[in-house]
């Protein structure tokens, strides 16, 4: 399975991601492509450490790792209008597209150096490097996918 540690993994992301522009419309879903970029940036940067995020309440946690292993189990792309947690919803639907694309793109390539050993996510629990890899490739390929890219 794809993997974001991955070189050749990551730059397909990145000549994806470079596809994108103003008037990129989405095949399904809620966001404009501002608001998908944004959103990917701040999962990204959920997936680095550097935003944490809580579980809300209400959400049985006991199933993340299941929900984990059903969607790691194969290339299948991930389900479309699958919820998120609200930390991860974008509001403004306007903003420097460009300045946040390369925001994304940088985070993208910092796998190259990004060596956690564990990851904890706020529903799946806590993660392999491996299957952060993988759960990273599955988010970003499926907003590409999204947005027909």
């Amino acid at each position: 399975m794809k993997s974001l540690f991955n070189t050749e993994t990551q730059h397909e992301i990145i000549e994806r991601i470079n596809s994108l522009n103003l008037f990129s419309k989405a095949l399904w879903g809620k966001m404009n492509v501002y608001q998908m970029v944004k959103h990917c940036v701040l999962a990204e940067r959920h997936y680095h450490g550097q935003l944490p995020i809580e579980a809300p309440p209400g959400i049985n946690l006991a199933d993340g790792p299941k929900w984990l292993n059903f969607l790691l189990a194969d290339d299948r792309p991930m389900m479309r209008d699958a919820r998120t947690n609200k930390a991860f919803v974008v509001e403004e639907t306007d903003g420097d597209l460009e300045t946040v694309i390369i925001n994304w793109i940088s985070l993208i390539s910092s796998y190259q150096t990004f060596r956690p050993q564990k990851y904890g996510h706020w529903f799946f629990g806590e993660m392999t490097r491996e299957q952060l890899g993988q759960l990273a490739y599955k988010h970003n390929d499926h907003h590409l996918r999204q947005f027909g890219i």
